[in-house]
Formats: C-alpha cells, sequence, structure tokens
C-alpha cells in the first residue's frame, strides 16, 4: 500500500466517524426532544385534571348554604380567595378554596408541582382580574418541572349565573 492508498483509507475513516458523530447527535437530539414532549404531555393532563377537579367545587362559599344569592356583596371578598381556616386541599368545597395552593404530583419518572390562582375577573373583559366581587372568577393551574424549559399555563374561567 502506498502513501496515496493510506491517504484515501485514513479520509474514508474520518468522513465515516464525523457521519457517525452527526447521527448520533441527532439521534440523541431527537430522544431528548421526544422525551421532553412526553413531560409536556404530562404537565397537560395534570393541569386539565386540576382544572375539572375544580368544576365539582361550588362557586363560592355563600352558595354552598344560599344557591339563589344573587347579589355579590354576599360572596366572598376579593381580597380573602383562599381557603378559610380549617381547609386544607382534601376538604375544599369552594373555587377560591384553590387560591394560593400548591400541589405535588409524583410520576414514576417526574415530580411536577402545580400552583393554583383564582382571581374575580371583569364581566367584559374575561382576561383581566379585578379587585372587587363579580360573577366571574377565573382558575389558573400553574404546572412545572425540573425538566420542562417553561412552566405550563392554563387558564378557567367559572361562571355563577342564577
Amino acid at each position: 500500500m502506498d502513501t496515496r492508498q493510506t491517504l484515501l483509507v485514513l479520509g474514508a475513516i474520518v468522513i465515516f466517524s464525523v457521519t457517525a458523530l452527526f447521527t448520533n447527535m441527532e439521534m440523541h437530539e431527537a430522544g431528548a426532544t421526544m422525551t421532553e414532549t412526553q413531560v409536556i404531555n404530562s404537565a397537560s393532563a395534570i393541569g386539565l385534571s386540576s382544572i375539572e377537579k375544580a368544576k365539582l367545587f361550588s362557586f363560592d362559599e355563600a352558595l354552598i348554604t344560599d344557591p339563589d344569592i344573587e347579589d355579590t356583596s354576599l360572596m366572598t371578598p376579593a381580597g380573602s380567595l383562599g381557603p378559610e381556616i380549617g381547609e386544607s386541599g382534601t376538604n375544599f368545597d369552594d373555587i377560591d378554596d384553590f387560591n394560593g395552593s400548591l400541589d405535588t404530583v409524583n410520576t414514576q419518572l417526574v415530580t411536577y408541582f402545580v400552583r393554583f390562582t383564582v382571581s374575580y375577573v371583569d364581566t367584559l373583559d374575561l382576561s383581566s382580574p379585578v379587585g372587587y366581587r363579580t360573577y366571574y372568577k377565573e382558575l389558573s393551574v400553574s404546572v412545572f418541572s425540573p425538566f420542562m424549559n417553561d412552566t405550563l399555563l392554563m387558564r378557567h374561567v367559572f361562571s355563577h349565573w342564577k
């Protein structure tokens, strides 16, 4: 084997090595993307499940004893949204009890943290929180994990009409 053939063999080995390296990098990136997608899908399911759970509760504490209330001034003040004394996640009875609570959801591979925020929203602009009582409350559910690049935020507006 002369020098020319040796250089051709070395060139072929270098080309093969570079091709193998880039193929391996692409496969690794595809695997990471697939894992991230699975984590985000699980976070979405947790967020939606949390909203569905909240739909089972009364709109307001005052409506539990008197569902015919039409006067918003009888509902929970905006500054008092949150669990009443002695209430925790296991015995919530109305939507605003979720305000400020933090839940942890453990799966086989990932731990998710779920933060809840409840606020009254403007009757004419349901995306604007207000500091007074209305017939609309927005539940914001933030789901995050150390394995996610960003926090997943889901919102749902609840309403009370007689």
